[in-house]
């Protein structure tokens, strides 16, 4: 079993393991420590990282958890994606199990009795969020910089977004994920998505978090250390500030676009109309924006993290994953996800939407194909089943 004595004896022989963890003053610091890839997510992190949390959560010395990256330039970027194309090109079996896995461990942060602190260092995206959104307090530092960007790469934002996203307010779930827009630094807290944000030293932090000396009082200390806590925030302030993240653009008019519409191409219609006929010059350039940024995503990706995203309001977190093993599986035995890791992240070309995605418009991806993505698997064995009884802490 890896454990904390495992890690360290790796870092001593010079094999310096992907994870590192340490305990001081009751509270456990665990390091993702793939600096050099910006600590994205690989299967032998998630192997190290799902007995290590089972043995922090059992330690009644521990009485918090906090979660980063090593650097100050990304918390984690996201899953290593490439590796699992690379398995799928060379007809292995990664892709198999590395996102049920991945999973498993999401759910199992998200299930800690000890208070989880995951701490937005630099880039936060894709599988780094699903570490740490569905943990008790995500703390954003100034230079967090959180995205979604799946769609661009033709998967679909996984690791519980299709829990956590259509929770968020005004329609901002929908429209993060499907543009994979960038939310930055303190406005992580106003979109709903970081709990606190944190302009002092990080030593002050972990002194604030040792001195609490109790789970109860992790809270009070996250409070008290940070200058911004998202349940102190009244409901005009987080309006601003998310109005002025977005250029100016009322978040009535992303809800309009997003969060109310009944189909994706309900979404285009309403950009394409806004872009002509806004009476807010903001609101046209952002549409125009918007519009661009959407028409370069894959068709079929567009498609399901629609139909993903408005699901996702009436499931639990446990049923969440086990939609998200079906559509990842489907996904992966598909086109594009090879496709779009292939031209953006391995051999990095530009190739035009017509020509990486198949189908290469939304018009020619049925409403059958979008809901065999959706289906039980044939066999149920196959079905990733959690224990229904988590309650995780609210978006």
């Amino acid at each position: 079993m890896y454990n904390l004595a495992r890690l360290a004896s790796s870092a001593a022989a010079g094999n310096e393991p992907p994870v590192l963890a340490s305990v001081a003053s009751g509270v456990a610091k665990v390091v993702l420590n793939r600096e050099s890839k910006l600590n994205a997510l690989n299967y032998p992190m998630i192997e190290l990282m799902t007995p290590l949390y089972e043995e922090l959560d059992a330690d009644n010395n521990v009485h918090a958890i906090v979660l980063r990256g090593a650097g100050e330039k990304a918390f984690c970027a996201g899953g290593d994606v490439v590796s699992i194309v690379n398995s799928i090109k060379e007809n292995g079996d990664l892709h198999r199990y590395f996102f049920r896995d991945e999973y498993a461990l999401d759910y199992a942060i998200a299930s800690l009795k000890t208070p989880h602190v995951a701490l937005y260092n630099g880039i936060a995206m894709g599988g780094g969020i699903g570490l740490s959104v569905h943990g008790t307090f995500r703390v954003a530092t100034d230079s967090a910089l959180f995205a979604m960007p799946e769609t661009a790469i033709g998967l679909f934002p996984d690791v519980g977004g299709t829990h956590f996203l259509p929770r968020l307010p005004h329609g901002l779930g929908m429209y993060l994920a499907l543009t994979g827009a960038r939310v930055k630094g303190a406005d992580l807290v106003y979109y709903g998505i970081a709990t606190h944000h944190l302009d002092a030293p990080e030593d002050e932090l972990y002194s604030a978090l040792a001195a609490a000396s109790s789970p109860d009082a992790v809270a009070a200390a996250l409070d008290d250390v940070c200058s911004l806590s998202r349940d102190a925030l009244d409901d005009g302030a987080r309006v601003a500030a998310i109005e002025a993240s977005l250029g100016g653009v009322p978040v009535s008019v992303v809800d309009s676009v997003f969060g109310q519409a009944a189909s994706y191409p309900e979404v285009v219609d309403s950009l394409a109309a806004l872009e002509s006929g806004a009476d807010e010059p903001a609101v046209a350039k952002w549409a125009a924006k918007t519009s661009a940024i959407l028409a370069a995503m894959s068709p079929t990706s567009l498609l399901v993290t629609f139909e993903q995203i408005k699901r996702g309001g009436s499931l639990t977190l446990a049923e969440s994953f086990a939609l998200e093993a079906r559509l990842v599986w489907r996904v992966a035995n598909g086109h594009d996800f090879a496709a779009g890791v292939d031209a953006l992240l391995i051999n990095k070309t530009k190739i035009a939407p017509q020509d990486l995605w198949s189908p290469n418009t939304v018009d020619a991806v049925t409403r059958d194909a979008v809901l065999a993505h959706f289906a039980p698997f044939d066999d149920p064995a196959d079905e990733l089943i959690l224990d229904p009884s988590v309650n995780p802490a609210t978006i």
